[in-house]
């Protein structure tokens, strides 16, 4: 007798459907719980300021863009929720993150729902058992480390797990669908968000291979079908030609416009890389590292972290995520053998060809497990599937054995879950995590009026700019990047948004700069009388000119940045005060040393020669002016952009203590006991001998 798949008239199937999305909306409520708790109240470093900032002002960040989350984003900060900006956000990426922990359990049970021979209508569903099973696997991915991390805050990297899913639900459609005439619209739909996804962050591109596979394993004679290609032409095609939305919002002028992309040659090296080195980043050869012993490596420990990690309470139950993976193979390979073989290879081919394209440079600054989250969440459905499977073997053991078998295994799948939670939320919670956005405020707050402030890396420069465009935070100081003034369309961005900056070149004499051969080089710098700057120490003599030599380094040229930083300053004239910051580092700061005056996290240049510490200005920024939220809060998770923004604090706090020595007023070891208390290096990991010399200091 036929079995009855029709919803309609099938009550047991109706029931089974309902409950899989109810089991799916308990995903999504539970994740984002738990995400809405420990998410960043403000930004964190690297791209989620920029990336706020961005979706505020409709701007386009660095490439490859994100063009899907800036548009998305920015219907999400019109409404109105009564909480700031980014914080509203920032809960955006955890309710895509609990979405795609949702995906994962609905992928999960359709491709357990699909037969071997695939002869039967798609409303086939697993049973319930499996369905409970799935979710809870899928709750154990929410909970897995990367995951959990990037659904705190806005970036592209969130949105990039969900589209994973969103590809993968697809092709499971395609599965399902492979014998029908209209199969090939789900190869369209699965080229369209391909194509979509472009923008994002590319990472699933790398699923292109995987996929190839997934299609000849399902229906080899799909390769020869002329309306298979055109739908996957067309749809990559049609995806692709969204992110030509980026060239009007570039002839905009947005406040945040990297690479400015306002015509089609601006466009294709903005989605080509060329900033970057160009040619779509294909440096696949030679290998900038140990392909097994430091890259494949890195992919392990990442994988580790998250489905085998042994930390925390119950440690034991850290291998879980792992064995249920296997067992997800294995049971859908007892269920249907060529999807199974799909499934593995999918994952391992993605696994692969992350590992190879991104030819991660030995003892790289910064983990990039963020772009191995396609095959996570991969495994994640192949441990959606273990958790269901087993699920559904403890509730058909025979009678006498299934309350306990059942019992037994709810109760370990539970504390599987809290093993993940517990493990995770202390490291992750970020919900009283403010150290960028105090490093910004510090900085920004107490620069002299329409200031110019040189800026070199993404730490220094976004959550900045996050403050000035989204928070109205000093809009009188302008922030130039100095990495960036090597690109042409950076300087002319800045002239466009701020009209007192002090630099004449036009579009085309700045497009046609190039690098000039290095050798030793004088810089003379006319003194007015009285310059325009911050007020001058006493007694202080003023030159008519300043000089200061640019010695030859390992470079053989003098880069634009170089020539453009030497002309901003003779422009200027001294006319609007100049700082540059703290990470700027010795390549910009050494040439100025002896015209570099202190203030805290950064430098003013001073129009005088050997300027001395003002003692006063800087005690009043680092222990009146300037907040150290977190710093001292063992709840708050330290970062590695957290250190290195306390080492330089720590750095400032010695050339303060160093000119307080002579002092015999208790000034000096005030200022130690606020710096041992507000910044603890022990737990910030500063070097022992700092310690130590910070502690013998005046005159103990």
């Amino acid at each position: 007798m036929a079995m009855d798949t029709d919803p309609l008239t099938n009550p047991s199937l109706n029931r089974t459907r309902l409950i899989a999305l109810t089991a799916g909306l308990c995903v999504t409520a539970a994740a984002f719980v738990v995400y809405a708790l420990t998410a960043f109240r403000s930004i964190s470093w690297w791209d989620n300021p920029e990336c706020v900032a961005a979706i505020a002002t409709l701007g386009i960040p660095h490439t490859p863009g994100s063009l899907l989350l800036v548009l998305t984003g920015w219907v999400v900060s019109k409404l109105s929720f009564g909480i700031s900006t980014v914080f509203a956000l920032n809960l955006f990426a955890g309710l895509m993150a609990a979405v795609t922990g949702a995906l994962v359990s609905h992928i999960a049970i359709r491709l357990m729902g699909t037969p071997q021979g695939q002869t039967l209508p798609t409303s086939r569903w697993p049973t319930t058992p499996f369905v409970i099973g799935a979710a809870a696997g899928a709750l154990l991915f929410s909970f897995g480390q990367t995951h959990w991390f990037y659904a705190t805050r806005i970036t592209p990297y969130i949105m990039t797990a969900l589209f994973t899913a969103l590809i993968f639900l697809a092709m499971t459609r395609w599965w399902l669908h492979a014998d029908d005439r209209g199969a090939h619209k789900w190869l369209l739909t699965t080229a369209l968000l391909i194509g979509l996804d472009f923008s994002i962050h590319r990472t699933n591109l790398l699923l292109l291979p995987g996929l190839a596979v997934w299609v000849l394993l399902r229906r080899p004679r799909t390769i020869l079908c002329v309306k298979s290609w055109l739908s996957g032409i067309i749809g990559i095609a049609g995806g692709a030609v969204f992110h030509l939305l980026l060239i009007p919002m570039a002839l905009r002028e947005p406040f945040i416009n990297m690479g400015n992309p306002n015509n089609l040659s601006r466009f294709w090296e903005y989605v080509s890389l060329e900033q970057y080195g160009g040619g779509w980043l294909m440096n696949i050869f030679p290998r900038q590292a140990a392909f097994w012993g430091y890259q494949t490596a890195d992919y392990v420990r990442a994988f580790q972290d998250n489905f085998f990690s042994l930390d925390g309470t119950l440690g034991f139950l850290g291998f879980l995520p792992l064995l249920l993976g296997v067992i997800g193979a294995v049971g859908l390979w007892r269920h249907n053998r060529r999807m199974a073989l799909g499934l593995v290879a999918l994952f391992l081919i993605t696994a692969i060809a992350t590992i190879v394209y991104f030819n991660l440079p030995e003892s790289f600054f910064r983990s990039i497990d963020r772009h191995y989250m396609p095959s996570f969440v991969i495994w994640a459905v192949m441990m959606a599937i273990g958790a269901g499977y087993v699920f559904r073997l403890a509730v058909r053991t025979r009678r006498r054995w299934r309350l306990p078998a059942v019992a037994l295994t709810a109760i370990v799948l539970l504390l599987a879950i809290g093993a993940q939670l517990t493990r995770n939320y202390r490291n992750i919670d970020s919900s009283n995590n403010f150290l960028a956005y105090d490093y910004a405020d510090n900085v920004l707050r107490y620069m002299a009026p329409n200031a110019i402030v040189f800026t070199n890396a993404d730490i220094d420069t976004f959550p900045m700019l996050y403050l000035q465009t989204v928070e109205g935070v000093r809009p009188d100081v302008t922030i130039c990047n100095l990495s960036l003034l090597n690109t042409p369309w950076y300087p002319a961005s800045i002239q466009a948004n701020d009209d007192r900056f002090p630099l004449s070149l036009t579009k085309t004499e700045l497009e046609n700069l190039t690098p000039v051969y290095r050798g030793p080089r004088i810089i003379a710098l006319p003194v007015d009388d009285q310059p325009g700057s911050s007020p001058l120490p006493p007694r202080a003599v003023i030159p008519d000119t300043l000089y200061t030599q640019i010695p030859p380094d390992s470079a053989e040229f003098v880069f634009v940045a170089e020539q453009l930083l030497t002309r901003l300053l003779a422009e200027n004239q001294w006319r609007r005060p100049v700082y540059i910051s703290g990470f700027a580092g010795p390549r910009w700061l050494a040439p100025w040393e002896r015209n570099l005056r202190l203030e805290g996290a950064v430098y003013q240049l001073m129009p005088i020669d050997s300027v001395e510490v003002d003692t006063d200005l800087l005690r009043k920024n680092l222990t009146e002016r300037y907040v150290y939220r977190g710093y001292d809060d063992p709840l708050v998770p330290i970062e590695r952009p957290t250190k290195w923004t306390a080492s330089m604090y720590w750095s400032a706090f010695e050339h303060l203590i160093e000119a307080l020595e002579t002092r015999d007023d208790g000034t000096c070891e005030e200022v130690v006991r606020y710096l041992v208390e507000t910044l603890p290096s022990d737990r910030l990991e500063i070097a022992q001998d700092r310690q130590e010399q910070v502690e013998t200091a005046c005159g103990r």
